[in-house]
């Protein structure tokens, strides 16, 4: 039963931003061929995923994760997946996904996917629609890094993470923001 109900869940938010944002609808005939392929999965906490050339697009039901990659000896977040976003939209960045506390999601392969619109443009369609998601929230990380302060970037994931923001541990906070733990924690405390 909840499991009927979470594959719904991100189906339906699948479809919302198909309607929002373009044309793409899955009709119920389509729902009920991706619900044949999405299986869920259970991450501990401080678990990693490495993503590079994954076939998977994931979907975080419950939890939080670090989105990050590896520059040089540098551990660099580029996000933090809440409930109810997806995950792995463009695998060439060999992109690292570390549980920050025990998280559940949900993965279709996107192999399935294509076989199972073979006949139509739908799994490029919704390839696209999620990449565009993905690019806007990139694109609002850029922007916020180049034309906010520390303190605003702070606030800002403050706000936007204000549920979860007491379970991501300060040096990931840090490394997020582009700062030290001990900068972080001066900025907290003004």
């Amino acid at each position: 039963m909840k499991r009927d109900y979470i594959i719904n869940y991100m189906l339906f938010e699948l479809n919302n931003l198909a309607i929002k944002k373009t044309d793409i609808y899955l009709n119920q005939d389509e729902i009920n061929t991706l619900k044949k392929y999405i299986e869920r999965v259970e991450l501990e906490k401080n678990e990693i995923i490495t993503l590079n050339n994954d076939s998977y697009i994931y979907f975080v039901e419950q939890g939080i994760l670090a989105n990050w990659i590896n520059c040089g000896n540098k551990k660099r977040i580029i996000h933090f997946s809440k409930e109810g976003e997806f995950v792995n939209i463009n695998n060439n960045l060999n992109l690292k996904v570390q549980a920050i506390k025990i998280t559940c999601i949900w993965r279709i392969n996107r192999n399935k996917i294509e076989s199972a619109f073979s006949n139509s443009n739908k799994a490029y369609n919704i390839y696209k629609l999620l990449w565009d998601n993905h690019t806007s929230i990139l694109e609002d990380r850029i922007a916020c890094l180049l034309s906010s302060t520390l303190k605003e970037r702070y606030l800002n994931l403050y706000k936007n993470l204000k549920e979860y923001i007491n379970y991501i541990p300060n040096n990931m906070i840090a490394q997020y923001l582009g700062t030290t733990p001990q900068t972080l924690s001066r900025i907290k405390n003004q």
